[in-house]
Order: C-alpha cells, then sequence, then structure tokens
C-alpha cells in the first residue's frame, strides 16, 4: 500500500485572496491489498464520488470527484485523473504519476515540465535571459510580454522568477546562449574578476559585477541555503488547459 499525502484549497481561488490549504492522506492499494481489505472496486471510467475504482495498470483508490460533461467525464483520483469519453479508450495508470510524483495533472508530467513546453512561458524566458546578459532588466516589459493585459507586469515577473521552473528554464535559455558564444562557467568567474579589476580604476563596477552576480545565479553557481521544493495544490497546479482540450475534442 502507498500513502500520498495530498494539499487541497479550503476555498476556491480569488484575485487576492490568502491561500489556504489543507493536507489529506489517500491509501492506494494493489488489487489483490485490496481483495485482502474485501474493498469493493470497479473500472476507474465507471467509478462515482466515494468509489473505489482500479487503474488500468491495476491499482485500487478511491474516485475524489466525478465531473460530467457533453461528450466525456472527467475522474479524479488521488494520484491523478482522466476522462473517459463515450468514444475512444483513456488510460488512467498509477505507476506513471508515482515515479513523477505528480498527482494532478492528466499527465504524469511535473507541472513545471508542462509550463516549459508553453510559448508563453518561453517567450518570457527568452527575454529575460537576453536582458541578463544585457545587464538591464525591465520588469514591466517582462510582465508585458508575458501577458499584455496583466495590470500588474512588475509583480507578475517577479512573481515567475521566484518559481523554481522558471529559473530552470532561463538557465537553459543562458547556457544556449553563452554556449554559441564558447562561454562557460569559469568565463563567469573571469568575468567577475575582471569587475574587480575594474572597481580599483573606476567607481562604478556595479553593471558589470551585477550581470556576473546574475550569470551565477542563472547557472546555479551559487550555493542556496532553502532550496524551494514544487508543491502541487489541487486547484492551483492543474493544467486547465489541457482539461478544457480533452472537454472540447
Amino acid at each position: 500500500m502507498d500513502i500520498i499525502v495530498r494539499k487541497h484549497l479550503k476555498q476556491a481561488l480569488r484575485k487576492g485572496a490568502k491561500r489556504i490549504t489543507y493536507e489529506r492522506k489517500y491509501e492506494v492499494y494493489t488489487e489483490d491489498e485490496a481483495k485482502e481489505r474485501d474493498i469493493e472496486y470497479k473500472h476507474w471510467r465507471d467509478c462515482k464520488q466515494g468509489d473505489y475504482g482500479i487503474s488500468d495498470d491495476g491499482f485500487v483508490a478511491e474516485c475524489l470527484k466525478r465531473r460530467e460533461y457533453k461528450n466525456t467525464s472527467n475522474l479524479v483520483f488521488p494520484y491523478g485523473q482522466g476522462f473517459s469519453r463515450k468514444k475512444g479508450v483513456a488510460k488512467l495508470e498509477y505507476l506513471p504519476h508515482k515515479k513523477s510524483g505528480s498527482y494532478v495533472n492528466l499527465s504524469a508530467k511535473k507541472n513545471y515540465e508542462l509550463k516549459a513546453q508553453k510559448t508563453q512561458y518561453k517567450n518570457f524566458a527568452k527575454v529575460y535571459a537576453a536582458m541578463v546578459m544585457s545587464g538591464n532588466i525591465d520588469f514591466e516589459t517582462l510582465g508585458r510580454v508575458f501577458d499584455q493585459n496583466e495590470p500588474m507586469p512588475q509583480a507578475k515577473a517577479k512573481s515567475l522568477l521566484k518559481k523554481e521552473y522558471m529559473r530552470k528554464m532561463v538557465k537553459t535559455e543562458i547556457t544556449e546562449v553563452l554556449a554559441e558564444k564558447n562561454v562557460d562557467p569559469s568565463r563567469v568567474v573571469d568575468m567577475i574578476n575582471d569587475a574587480f579589476i575594474i572597481a580599483k580604476e573606476k567607481n562604478d563596477p556595479a553593471n558589470m559585477l551585477r550581470a556576473s552576480e546574475n550569470f551565477i545565479d542563472m547557472l546555479g553557481m551559487k550555493q542556496k541555503k532553502n532550496e524551494p521544493k514544487y508543491t502541487e495544490i489541487e486547484g492551483e497546479s492543474i493544467d486547465f488547459e489541457e482539461i478544457q482540450k480533452q472537454i472540447e475534442g
């Protein structure tokens, strides 16, 4: 038996409202374990909320939600979710989600991996990487690149840059650009040394030093005391675009 701890929102997300969450533990059984415990179960596509369903790879867990749409049904389990169409065959498997540690989305991929595939996030990472390399970061413009209609572009840009998945995307962008210019982490150390040399000659080496520090940060060379961990919260981390495609498709 496996135990999954999930975080849930106590109330629907509202702009400006504080996110209040609670934790709940869920059991996932093998089919044999479910039989030993006299747990009645059915195929996951046939479950209603509160029923126990068996996944396509043979694991039994409680159905947390069932949402009905015109041509399909969305079923949510502790380890992931799937769509049961009136036509076609959809699979829901536990082990891929267990392997990745992603228990919210339709895909077993982590949420940051899904976002990394989207043009909106790619463009943001590319523009920020270019700004870092130029030594001039404009958070207002950066926020507009992500969303032209964003009412608080600076705050949005700074918030995104705190996310570990975005830092990984930016690091990839910068590493690729530096590789094209034959610049590696050892060259970044040289840049810092150059900044100190200039500091002896001028009173304002700040811009060069700032660029060097940005490279260190983005290339992961700076030691972090508390590395943030990615947390999935139902209602916040779900890939709604993918769900919408399933509903409309």
